[in-house]
């Protein structure tokens, strides 16, 4: 699974971004940018924003589940899109405190 974590360009520009960041998906590095962040968890469209990332963060075992198919081992693939169901479940659910963490790591890094 791959991790999110908060992306700043410079330092220039996380003064200008006041309170936003962009939220990087990737391993060893930034794979993909899923969007901005303005670190508002009442926003339905923050809250799409942290699903989204997510759901990208799946993306090698999304692959691996449509492999397990192809190769006709549904065993596997049921076992792993039940993982997968209950790593959204539990990302979507904790929305909330992921913001608050990326909120932290925002302000420590401005001060």
């Amino acid at each position: 699974m791959k991790q999110t974590f908060p992306v700043v360009f410079n330092e220039k520009t996380l003064k200008e971004l006041k309170n936003k960041m962009y939220i990087g998906v990737g391993g060893d590095s930034t794979e993909y940018i899923v969007g901005e962040t303005i670190l508002n968890a009442d926003s339905p469209t923050e809250q799409a924003t942290w699903y989204r990332a997510a759901r990208v963060s799946l993306i090698d075992e999304f692959e691996n589940l449509c492999d397990f198919l192809i190769a006709g081992e549904t065993d596997k693939a049921v076992s792993l899109a039940y993982s997968i169901k209950e790593y959204l479940i539990e990302a979507d659910s904790t929305c909330h405190e992921t913001v608050k963490r990326f909120k932290a790591k925002l302000e420590e890094m401005t001060e």
